[in-house]
């Protein structure tokens, strides 16, 4: 096929060349671009039948069809049919969760959205009459919060439309569901104080809502306490970095498998506070699992208790780690079965107005330990702490470029276990 090259800053320069392209003859064309009424759209793959009707197909880097798909590729059948297109198929091409590396024939799936498209064309006139109306309108249109601000995803503009939405409002209500919370806000209830004390919040945390009313933390001394002495000493407390490539580089991996690159360890010796620490990050594009869990496996020593933050997401790492390499699976195992969740402390036993519904490292971290702080660090969260780590396979990235991105990493990852050491401190200190 062809490309139709000329990039978004040159919609007429991409109409011309798909003009051309398709009267020439050209039967399979790549970011074709049409213009109806006022619509300019981008098609990733059009491909021309015998019979001279067309087949649309959007390609998604989603593992199946969403809901939401179907909107995007019918304004797409929309602008095309208005340009005197016929069509036969569309499809949605997305990735496929049952290829495995190094096999990637099978790398995408295409499900047939045909039916469901043409449902949704008589929509879509109604749609484009309303937006370039507001387009055209002098001020942006005013339009109350709600459910769509998030779903399907967080819309660019929320934190302009939710500037007035105060601290502790009843969007951070623990738990609850997203039309309890706007049930609320809908009845003039805006912050988490205004809720009548009689009032049941379905699947909200008592805690949260005592601790907001009263401005002050809720302890639970006893729970907190007995939680504290199940662990067992040396403790190591434990942070992985994962990446998810969409297309899967190493052996027997699927798109989206996460492959950890990188761990930090802290190890608190005794009670006394003595602490060392020990560190892993994969060089680039090697296949690292086996040079990881080893090394790993040899850091956690073979006794006391492994404190993560969330721990589902390191225990899954693992647990896929010895699925791989099964000679090492007896000894995950053991690993396994010394893990503590440092997160149910907060959960279960100690809520800190300031947590503002969230038991993130990165909301509980600065409540309790507001010295300790992410802020102006080259990485600070694992989205950045991904692209820094793809960053490192570029072949152009100069050595001290290198090691840069890897200081970078090695510090953010560091941090995050160091977090969790002083949170434990803050904890004992809470019970004794």
């Amino acid at each position: 096929g062809i490309l139709i090259d000329a990039d978004y800053r040159e919609p007429e320069r991409a109409l011309a060349q798909t003009k051309t392209a398709i009267e020439s003859g050209t039967a399979v064309l790549f970011e074709a671009a049409f213009l109806y009424q006022k619509t300019l759209v981008r098609v990733d793959i059009l491909v021309k039948n015998a019979d001279g009707s067309w087949d649309l197909i959007e390609v998604k880097s989603s593992t199946q069809l969403k809901e939401e798909h179907l909107s995007d590729v019918a304004i797409q059948r929309y602008v095309l049919e208005g340009n005197g297109l016929r069509f036969n198929k569309t499809w949605v091409m997305h990735l496929n969760r049952a290829c495995k590396y190094p096999k990637l024939e099978n790398l995408f799936s295409k499900t047939d959205c045909t039916a469901a498209v043409e449902k949704r064309l008589s929509l879509v006139s109604d749609t484009v009459d309303k937006l370039t109306t507001a387009l055209a309108a002098p001020h942006p249109p005013s339009v109350p919060i709600g459910p769509y601000c998030d779903s399907p995803r967080a819309c660019a503009f929320k934190s302009t439309c939710w500037a007035g939405i105060p601290e502790h409002s009843v969007f951070e209500l623990h738990g609850a569901w997203a039309s309890t919370k706007f049930k609320l806000y809908s009845n003039g209830i805006v912050r988490i104080s205004e809720i009548p004390v009689s009032q049941k919040v379905p699947r909200s945390k008592a805690e949260q809502l005592q601790a907001v009313r009263t401005g002050k933390p809720v302890l639970d001394a006893t729970g907190l306490a007995a939680f504290l002495a199940s662990m067992q000493y040396p403790i190591y407390f434990l942070d992985f970095e994962t990446i998810g490539f969409a297309i899967p580089r190493h052996g027997g991996m699927a798109p989206y498998d996460q492959l950890p690159f990188q761990y930090s360890c802290h190890v608190l010796e005794s009670p006394d506070g003595s602490l060392r620490h020990c560190e892993y990050l994969a060089e680039g594009n090697e296949d690292c699992r086996e040079d990881l869990a080893k090394r790993l496996i040899s850091d956690l020593g073979s006794m006391g208790t492994i404190v993560a933050f969330n721990q589902g997401f390191e225990k899954a790492r693992l647990a896929e780690m010895a699925e791989f390499l099964p000679e090492l699976s007896v000894a995950v195992e053991k690993v396994l079965g010394r893990f503590v969740d440092l997160k149910d402390a907060f959960t279960k036993y100690y809520y800190h107005p300031d947590f503002h519904g969230s038991f993130s490292l990165k909301e509980v971290l600065p409540a309790l330990v507001p010295q300790m702080s992410y802020s102006g660090m080259s990485v600070s969260d694992g989205v950045s702490a991904q692209a820094a780590f793809a960053k490192l396979q570029e072949p152009s990235l100069s050595a001290s470029q290198r090691e840069e991105v890897r200081k970078g990493l090695l510090e953010y990852c560091k941090q995050d276990t160091l977090a969790m050491v002083e949170l434990l401190r803050v904890l004992q200190d809470l019970v004794t």
